[in-house]
């Protein structure tokens, strides 16, 4: 499997897990050999310590592993402007989206993001796009764990 069909199968997982709850918690995603797995946070992680968990499960996963390429999933708060000191999911424009932060052994971290749209109950996903890895400067999964 190579880079391309691991970012595939990451979004693939993390529209699986959105469609069947409506909302998407903080996963890792790592390609070991030929296959995909998750690595799951445990329930009840507050949110300002999901992503820096996730981060760190899956450098670990990566260490014991071999892993060649891991990724993070989320849904993530987006707003068009956050100066003025509004997190994004504080922002009156906010808006949702599906995050997978993903990185090859060697390579630096990318991003690809989709839109939430929600209309009552129910919520749609739009196109992937490749985003600002912003997010991702300073991630680096395969940094060996202290």
């Amino acid at each position: 499997m190579n880079l391309d069909e691991f970012v595939e199968a990451a979004k693939s997982v993390a529209l699986d897990l959105f469609n069947k709850r409506g909302e998407l918690q903080i996963h890792g995603v790592v390609l070991e050999d030929e296959s995909v797995g998750l690595v799951y946070l445990p329930d009840g992680v507050p949110e300002a310590k999901a992503f820096p968990m996730a981060t760190e499960l899956v450098r670990k996963t990566v260490e014991l592993t071999g892993a060649n390429a891991a990724a993070v999933v989320a849904e993530v708060w987006t707003a068009p402007n956050t100066k003025g000191g509004k997190s994004p999911s504080q922002h009156p424009d906010r808006g949702e989206a599906i995050m997978v932060m993903y990185q090859e052994r060697g390579c630096s971290p990318k991003m690809a993001a989709a839109q939430i749209t929600r209309k009552g109950k129910k919520a749609t996903v739009g196109e992937w796009v490749d985003g600002d890895a912003q997010l991702a400067r300073g991630v680096n999964f395969f940094d060996p764990v202290n």
